[in-house]
Formats: C-alpha cells, sequence, structure tokens
C-alpha cells in the first residue's frame, strides 16, 4: 500500500513493489540532501553495486487550476502553457531538495543524468489536455541501488502530490534502466535478468 493518499487511485494498474514500507507524511519536510553511502574500497572490497534510473511518463495538472489555459486557448498558447508546467515542476522538486531541470530536446544534445529531468511526452495522449492534464515526462538522476533509493523516490511522490494531479491511460509508461558501477554484468547475470524478466 502506497504511503500516499491518492497515489492508488492516479495509478490504479500500476504493481507496487514488495518492500518495507517507508511511510512518509505527504505534508511532511523532505531532506533530499542527504549523501550516499560511499562506493566499495580496497579495504572494503564489496561486488561492485547497482545502478538505476526511472523514466516516470504521466498526465500532470497543477493543483493550482487558476494557471491553466482558458478552454478556448490555441494550440500554442497550450504548448506555451505546457512548458511553463516543466518550469513548475521542477521548481517543486528543487524546492523539496532535489536538484532539477527541464530538459529541452530542441536546445540539448542529451539530459543531464546528475539531476532529475522534466519533459514533454510527445508518446502520451494529448486527449487529457482539455481537463489540464498534460503529457509529462520526468526522468530520474542515476541512483544508487542503497538502503536510501526508496525514500529517493518516496520523497519526489510527496512533492508531486503537493502541488499537482495526475491522470493515466494506456499511453502512460514506467521504465527502469540498471547498470552495475563500474564494469560489465557477466553472463549468468543477464541470463538471470532476463529470466525474471520473462516469468
Amino acid at each position: 500500500m502506497s504511503s500516499f493518499p491518492g497515489l492508488e487511485s492516479a495509478f490504479p494498474k500500476t504493481r507496487q513493489p514488495r518492500r518495507r514500507s517507508l511511510a512518509f507524511p505527504v505534508s511532511g519536510s523532505w531532506d533530499a540532501s542527504i549523501d550516499l553511502p560511499s562506493p566499495p574500497t580496497e579495504s572494503n572490497p564489496k561486488r561492485d553495486y547497482f545502478c538505476f534510473g526511472c523514466e516516470f511518463e504521466m498526465m500532470v495538472r497543477p493543483k493550482a487550476t487558476s494557471l491553466l489555459p482558458a478552454p478556448e486557448a490555441s494550440v500554442s498558447e497550450r504548448r506555451r502553457f505546457g512548458f511553463r508546467l516543466l518550469g513548475d515542476i521542477a521548481k517543486s522538486l528543487r524546492a523539496a531538495g532535489y536538484a532539477a531541470d527541464v530538459f529541452d530536446p530542441s536546445e540539448q544534445d542529451a539530459p543531464d543524468y546528475t539531476v532529475w529531468n522534466v519533459m514533454l511526452d510527445g508518446s502520451l495522449s494529448k486527449a487529457h489536455i482539455p481537463d489540464g492534464f498534460y503529457p509529462v515526462e520526468i526522468v530520474t538522476p542515476v541512483l544508487r541501488a542503497d538502503n536510501i533509493w526508496a525514500r529517493t523516490i518516496d520523497g519526489f511522490w510527496a512533492a508531486m502530490h503537493s502541488d499537482f494531479e495526475f491522470r493515466q491511460d494506456t499511453t502512460c509508461g514506467f521504465h527502469i534502466h540498471i547498470s552495475l558501477h563500474s564494469g560489465q554484468f557477466a553472463l549468468p547475470e543477464l541470463k538471470n535478468m532476463a529470466k525474471a524478466v520473462e516469468f
């Protein structure tokens, strides 16, 4: 069960991972400036740790609906609002302690994966724009699979739920990319991951 009221209704079809609950109130403060644990050293020769990144594709509407374009707004006006919305999302994340920027593929070659990237997503349905829900993709920085990653993600959702509402349809998606911090996966590891995905 989610720690955040409304998350289940926003994403009713999303399967939640089984893990220890890290309850964190939506109204609480969040300090995301905590340093991640140090990587393995020669004095602590553990197996290379995993890193991962998430892509969240969703329909987002600001809770302050007075900011929405008028129903008769033109396509260009709605597009301008979409870019302002990205800036508002990045601003909310920064206020919660997350380094976040708007990524514009027309001006940048690639996202900066040391920060949270907020962008419009052309692969999502635009059918919800008349209701104020705009297609947005938010990409995490490269995260370490340590003992605080879940709190980092939970804090992100807490920040988002404080200022925005969500809607889901079949065009929405969620992706995870994984890697080792250094080196490459061995063939048996790749086989095990393929089995986990398939079965």
